[in-house]
């Protein structure tokens, strides 16, 4: 059986992110109990990519669909202000 995966965590979805100047990136800690993931979302810049924020979660589902969120509104922000 397939599994159905959120947008914002598709590779296609990335894809998109990636050719609009922005990249999610989620790690696990190097921790057992309890687990613990981090999570980057980047811009990139004129000359690299710059950390706009990085926040810690249980699970990695979590940690994604916080960053798709954040850009998102990133995004939205970056547009009225045009």
């Amino acid at each position: 059986m397939k599994e159905v995966y959120p947008a914002y965590m598709t590779i296609a979805t990335n894809i998109q992110l990636y050719k609009k100047g922005w990249w999610i990136k989620v790690s696990p800690l190097a921790r057992k109990d309890p687990e613990c993931w981090v999570c980057a979302i980047f811009k990139k810049g004129k000359f690299s990519w710059i950390t706009e924020e990085c926040k810690d979660f249980d699970d990695p589902e979590s940690a994604y669909e916080w960053a798709w969120n954040r850009i998102c509104e990133f995004i939205k922000n970056e547009n009225n202000n045009l």
